[in-house]
This record gives structure tokens, C-alpha cells and sequence, in this order.
């Protein structure tokens, strides 16, 4: 079985974030299952310039698209904005949400309607979603009106570096992501307040 993954760039693993350690994670995961997995890495940014955006972040995506429509079983984009390249695929298409953007919650108008593109894209052409958490799939419900039956929710281990093997498990507290309301930080002090 052949799948193409789409995904961010790969990341450096000391700054890695968790939707490049999911792709990470997946994309191994497909490997030692005995598939043949074929990886779409891109970046919606300006950093390097605009010719090499729309270059080797678009153009170059869109052409590996379309030469996998021959043979690839799969395709699935790791994260909402990956499925931006759906229109050009032909395989079943499975892409991963990892939040539902609120109103006014991007930290760019450009991400912002990146993101919401990028969700019109994939409810027109997606076979599957995959939520990654009871949560998000909550979300994806009520916001975005994306039938129940369609959504299976596959929660993914943190990266393991986070946890020092020297360190007594019962003595290690964890909050994972950023402190943003989508995360629920409170939550997490109301849980360390009742374990003091």
C-alpha cells in the first residue's frame, strides 16, 4: 500500500512542534506497518521569498500531487492546512485536525484565512478526518458541521524526550502546548492545585 503524507516541513527535533511530531510519528508508524510512504513536505511562509514559496512550497506540492494520482492508495494531510492539496489527489483522502481555529484566535489574518480554506478544502474532498482529541472532534461537530460518522479520534503519545528517565514518575506534572484558551491552562493548575 502506497501513502502519500502531507505535512509541514520537517522540524528540528529539540524545537520540534506537535503537529511535526505527529507527522513524524505517523509517517513511522505507516513505515513499520510495511507501507510505501512518500512524503509531501511544504511551508506557507514568506521567510525565503516569494519564488521559492510559490516554487518549492506550492508548485512543487502540487506536482508530486499529481504524479502519486497513479499509484497512491492514501493520502493524508497531517494537519488541517495540508489539505490544501486535496484537489489534485485521487487517492482516499484522510486529513488530521489538530484544532478548530476560533473566531479571532490566528495570530496572522493570513493564517486565518489559510485556515479556513484549507477546512472548505477539506470538507469538500476529504473521505475521512481524524480528530485528536474527544474535543476536537466536539469542535469539528458543532463549528465546522462535519458528520460524526466521518470523524474517528486517534489520540498521539507525546514526544518521549519530554520525560527524563531519572525522574520518579509519580513526581512529574506535565502541561503540553502552548498557553493558549484552545489548551485549557486552567484546567491543568485546577488538577496541580488538587494533587498539592
Amino acid at each position: 500500500m502506497k501513502v502519500q503524507i502531507i505535512r509541514p516541513l520537517k522540524e528540528d527535533t529539540k524545537k520540534m512542534s506537535g503537529i511535526g511530531y505527529y507527522a513524524d510519528f505517523l509517517e513511522a508508524q505507516l513505515e513499520e506497518m510495511g507501507c510505501e510512504v512518500e512524503s509531501i513536505d511544504f511551508e506557507l511562509n514568506l521567510d525565503h521569498g516569494i519564488k521559492h514559496m510559490l516554487i518549492d512550497n506550492i508548485l512543487c506540492p502540487i506536482l508530486m500531487a499529481i504524479r502519486g494520482r497513479k499509484d497512491t492508495d492514501i493520502v493524508h494531510a497531517t494537519a488541517e492546512h495540508c489539505s490544501i492539496f486535496f484537489p489534485f489527489t485521487k487517492a482516499k483522502r484522510i486529513v488530521t485536525f489538530h484544532h478548530v481555529l476560533k473566531k479571532n484566535e490566528s495570530n496572522t489574518r493570513s493564517w486565518g484565512f489559510i485556515w479556513r480554506i484549507s477546512v472548505i478544502i477539506a470538507k469538500m474532498f476529504a473521505d475521512e478526518f481524524i480528530a485528536i482529541s474527544p474535543l476536537t472532534k466536539e469542535d469539528m461537530i458543532r463549528t465546522l458541521r462535519i458528520p460524526a460518522e466521518k470523524i474517528t479520534v486517534a489520540m498521539h503519545p507525546p514526544k518521549s524526550e519530554m520525560f527524563r528517565e531519572d525522574v520518579p514518575k509519580e513526581d512529574i506534572v506535565t502541561f503540553v502546548g502552548s498557553f493558549t484558551e484552545r489548551k485549557n491552562p486552567c484546567a491543568a493548575l485546577s488538577v496541580l492545585k488538587e494533587m498539592l
